[in-house]
């Protein structure tokens, strides 16, 4: 049920081992689920060095996938746990970034695929990273992952993101020659690179509010279906009333009517977690 129909005849077990990763990540057992999928992984891997036709190596590739990201899934739950949130960032980056690829080759609809793409773009919204480094290079060439030609070779035929004989095409940097920028973007293509604001800010104190409700309902990582996030504005308790023309009292140096006088409010996010198990 919460596994992907793939390699059927080769790995017969596939069926009970997801389920069972699932149970344990669920139960919030995370090194066991992380252990079990590691299993799994290689059971795979070692498959897939008896395969000689593309379909099943394919099949391979992508059900070694799964096993990735129910390990990643694992993981951010740890760190979230442990309030490692920085980290659990990075491992949940890695989950979506695994869950697109199976979901870009994977035909059958799938529930759980479906579902946990809702729960990790919820998971993702709570997060307060708006500012990412961006690094540019000065790069002479960039070779195929697979056949190793220079990608502008007419011999190479691979399409970078497609997958062939169980591997994905990719091009990979061979002579980089400089760094040519550093930059803080709003929208990077790698989001892992988020400037890191502490893991002690208090914007996270909604992840440890969502383990508490885990604690006392009982309730386990695949129970969240969505979030629902509204915003409006509170008084601001530091706020201060003094004359325009003052120094503002934050200490910027600055006059009050020309730095603090209209922070009179500041924003406050409220978060609903839609409780809708994946085992419904």
């Amino acid at each position: 049920m919460y596994h992907l129909d793939l390699l059927r005849e080769d790995f017969q077990n596939n069926s009970e081992k997801s389920q069972e990763i699932i149970r344990f990540l669920h139960k919030r057992k995370y090194y066991k689920a992380i252990e079990i999928s590691n299993f799994c992984e290689g059971v795979v891997f070692d498959l897939k060095k008896s395969f000689s036709d593309e379909a099943r190596l394919n099949e391979a590739y992508l059900l070694q996938k799964y096993f990735c990201l129910l390990k990643y899934l694992s993981i951010f739950w740890n760190r979230v746990e442990l309030g490692h949130y920085y980290d659990s960032w990075w491992s949940l980056q890695d989950a979506i970034d695994t869950l697109r690829i199976i979901k870009k080759f994977y035909q059958p609809d799938s529930k759980t695929l479906n579902f946990l793409e809702s729960n990790l773009t919820a998971l993702e919204s709570l997060y307060p990273y708006t500012l990412f480094s961006s690094l540019g290079f000065i790069v002479e060439r960039y070779e195929c992952g697979i056949c190793n030609l220079n990608i502008t070779d007419e011999r190479c035929n691979h399409i970078q993101g497609e997958i062939y004989s169980g591997e994905m095409a990719t091009s990979i940097a061979v002579e980089l020659k400089k760094i040519d920028h550093l930059a803080l973007v709003e929208n990077p293509k790698d989001k892992r690179l988020a400037i890191n604001i502490g893991d002690e800010n208090p914007h996270f104190g909604i992840f440890r509010e969502l383990i508490a409700i885990f604690d006392k309902n009982n309730y386990g990582p695949l129970d969240i279906s969505n979030v629902v996030k509204s915003e409006f504005k509170v008084l601001d308790e530091k706020w201060k009333d003094i004359p325009r023309n003052s120094v503002c009292y934050c200490g910027s140096g600055v006059k009050y009517k020309k730095c603090c006088i209209s922070n009179k409010y500041k924003k406050h996010v409220h978060v609903d977690f839609v409780i809708s198990s994946m085992f419904c």
